[in-house]
């Protein structure tokens, strides 16, 4: 996946979830989900993407 594509499904990946954050009431499970998808997304990225050439 070249640099341009990385980016882009990044952009595409991050609007999603904020598109669902959106929906999401406030409070402790609205918080927590945006720590695991936080603590997830860093370990994805600090890990190369498993899988993709």
């Amino acid at each position: 996946m070249d640099a341009l594509t990385e980016a882009r499904f990044d952009d595409v990946l991050r609007n999603r979830l904020e598109a669902l954050y959106a929906t999401l009431p406030q409070g402790p499970v609205h918080t927590r989900l945006t720590d695991v998808v936080e603590q997830a997304h860093h370990e994805y990225r600090k890990r190369g993407r498993p899988g993709v050439t």
